[in-house]
């Protein structure tokens, strides 16, 4: 797969077909909810959407969007917003951080037989899993009103929140 198709995959126009839980699970120290997508444009692309919170330390959470590839059992996670963990780069440098940062699959990533999503770059854009989440909604295109699902955000006094929605 090229970056230019995962990054068609990540941008294309999306709506929930399985829309998720009202409340995160709790499972081996963090909470999970998930739910799913289906691209607008041919109504063929399906995608799930896992989110994951650290119930003991919240600023270390993952948003993240895998491709269901059909043909295959290996499914693709395009793109991940994390929040503060270790990382280290080991496909295009050997840049180690432990910060936000958000993973993106690469073709280099998938060539070497790592995981599609190896490579990160920092971020600035969000401080908190929802801001995270929030941004997540806006560049994975989701169409559907991301209040509808999560309508607690409302409730965050957040500026960079409030400026998101």
């Amino acid at each position: 797969m090229k970056n230019d198709e995962i990054q068609s995959l990540i941008s294309c126009q999306k709506v929930i077909t399985e829309k998720p839980k009202k409340a995160f699970a709790v499972r081996q120290g963090s909470e999970h909810n998930d739910f799913k997508l289906m691209d607008l444009d041919t109504n063929e692309l399906n995608f799930r959407v896992f989110l994951r919170k650290n119930t003991k330390f919240p600023e270390n959470f993952s948003v993240g969007l895998e491709y269901t590839v059909q043909s295959s059992e290996d499914d693709i996670k395009l793109v991940r917003f994390n929040g503060v963990h270790k990382h280290s780069n080991n496909i295009i440098n050997e840049e180690k951080f432990e910060t936000f940062h958000i993973h993106t699959a690469t073709h280099e990533a998938i060539e070497e037989k790592l995981k599609p999503e190896s490579y990160a770059i920092i971020t600035e854009e969000y401080k908190t899993f929802e801001e995270a989440l929030i941004l997540f909604w806006q560049k994975i295109n989701i169409q559907d009103d991301i209040n509808t699902y999560f309508p607690y955000l409302n409730d965050f006094k957040s500026p960079q929140l409030k400026l998101l929605l």
